[in-house]
């Protein structure tokens, strides 16, 4: 990143399944995985297990993630999982549709990561390239004045948020 802080995050097939310095996430993510490998069938305990990194999403999030539509996802996810556990006396089939209306909210908050950071890597790699072209002609302030313009785009994908 522009401040020299290394954005490390895990993928698989689905796309980030966490990042180093998000764990309510990645704690979140791997948690259901494992209730989809059990088709949704979970006990009560594993999903209460989760209220704590699901509220704490939104508070844990790195700065730069916080984009209008990852927050959005985020808050979509918090208001699933409330829905799911408000509901004590819901059927075995009721928990289960709760879970994958859950499980599909998550889905979503994980694709809009997925772009943001398609997105950031897109910006970084744009300034390092318009640094390498002025650089070669040798003219340094240029290309650091080059860089810092392509950087700029970071700050505005989190400026939306505020």
């Amino acid at each position: 990143m522009k401040d020299g802080t290394a954005i490390v995050y895990n993928l698989d097939e689905k796309g980030i399944v966490g990042f180093d310095d998000w764990s309510d996430y990645t704690v979140v993510n791997s948690e259901l995985a494992e209730i989809r490998k059990t088709n949704y069938v979970t006990t009560a305990q594993r999903v209460r297990n989760m209220n704590y990194r699901i509220a704490n999403l939104g508070n844990t999030i790195p700065a730069w993630l916080k984009t209008e539509e990852v927050m959005e996802d985020v808050a979509d996810v918090q208001k699933e999982y409330l829905e799911l556990i408000e509901d004590a006396d819901a059927s075995e089939s009721e928990m289960k549709e709760n879970l994958e209306e859950l499980s599909e909210k998550f889905d979503d908050l994980r694709e809009e990561l997925d772009e943001t950071v398609e997105e950031y890597t897109k910006i970084n790699e744009s300034a390092i390239e318009e640094f390498n072209e002025e650089f070669k002609k040798g003219k340094i302030d240029a290309a650091i004045e080059e860089y810092n313009e392509e950087i700029k785009k970071l700050d505005k994908m989190i400026e939306k948020e505020q």
